[in-house]
């Protein structure tokens, strides 16, 4: 029997699990669907995730109404996702998103009921700069003033925001304000405001599919940063010196004995790591890889592991990390990562 799921965001669309190897929805829907689908990523850890899209799919019209057929990989002996595939068909919960093939209205590119999304208009966008925040007042301030001093023309800067979405106290709230209160004088900003928390790997997916509907270049970056005036420049440059599937960051750091140095260039080095206090990289690399390591808090080193590219870091750094308290509001162990260079 081919069930009906009414859709009303390209985001998250709820498949679920299946008996067989093929499934077939009826999507009701009033909006203009490509061909494109992706997968939430899934896996059974934190650190096991899907390699890869283990799904295909093929979207049909008929009648005024979408078709779609939704297929497993018929050989998904992948350790970290086996579990899902006994028998014919697939265990996991299956969401998946819809890509469009053109711009379409900010607001649906976020799943149904996310929370308050509010838009700046803009026109021609080239790189998605996504900001994950969870109170930290006085983090949150000092990286507002030094972001109105950066140049970001060209760019959509994504502020979402989960501080009033769990524990709520006057911490969060004057952070909430000022991201209500935050303008900038050249980048088109987009605000959301999380009706449910869903910690910063959610926020981040969730941004990075928006911003890769308008941007070739995209990055995440911490609510916990100072930064040079062109940092999004040198980091862009930088991107763009090398192949496509490079992974980029302005946040040069060692101390902690941590991301060592593999190689010395005159303006940049190469690692062996990265954290996730900033990461840039191309949307093709965000949707053929490294999208499917974003599944839980440790994003960011699930993020190294599936990079297959060239990792790299600006030389001197052009971002300095200045949070001792994590987002999860705990004391940083093991020491705080600060950069080897930033002047």
């Amino acid at each position: 029997m081919t069930s009906m799921v009414s859709v009303s965001s390209y985001s998250r669309i709820a498949i679920g699990p299946s008996d067989s190897e093929v499934k077939k929805i009826w999507l009701d829907t009033k909006l203009p669907l490509s061909p494109n689908f992706i997968s939430m990523p899934f896996g059974t850890t934190r650190t096991r995730f899907q390699p890869h899209e283990m799904f295909s799919y093929h979207l049909e019209s008929v009648g005024g109404r979408y078709l779609l057929t939704v297929s497993r990989d018929p050989n998904p002996t992948y350790q970290n996702t086996i579990r899902y595939f006994y028998g014919d068909g697939w265990t996991v919960d299956l969401a998946i998103s819809n890509i469009p093939s053109k711009r379409v209205p900010v607001q649906s590119l976020f799943p149904a009921k996310y929370g308050e999304i509010c838009v700046e208009s803009f026109d021609q966008v080239k790189c998605g700069i996504v900001v994950p925040i969870f109170g930290r007042y006085t983090y949150v301030e000092k990286f507002f003033a030094s972001l109105r001093e950066s140049d970001l023309a060209e760019c959509l800067l994504i502020l979402i925001d989960e501080s009033l979405a769990k524990n709520v106290d006057s911490d969060k709230r004057r952070t909430q304000q000022l991201v209500r209160d935050f303008r900038h004088p050249n980048a088109a900003v987009i605000k959301v405001y999380k009706a449910e928390y869903g910690n910063m790997f959610d926020s981040i997916i969730a941004g990075l599919d928006c911003a890769a509907v308008f941007c070739e270049t995209l990055m995440t970056i911490d609510s916990d940063t100072l930064h040079k005036k062109h940092w999004v420049k040198k980091t862009c440059d930088l991107l763009n010196m090398y192949e496509e599937n490079s992974l980029v960051t302005g946040f040069n750091t060692v101390n902690t004995g941590k991301h060592p140095i593999l190689e010395k260039r005159s303006d940049h080095c190469v690692k062996s790591s990265i954290g996730g206090c900033h990461m840039a990289f191309k949307r093709d690399t965000y949707y053929q890889s490294l999208r499917y390591a974003i599944m839980s808090h440790k994003w960011d080193t699930n993020i190294v592991k599936q990079h297959q590219g060239k990792i790299l870091a600006t030389l001197p750094s052009v971002i300095e990390h200045i949070g001792e308290i994590s987002s999860g509001h705990r004391l940083a162990s093991g020491g705080v990562d600060k950069a080897l260079d930033f002047l």
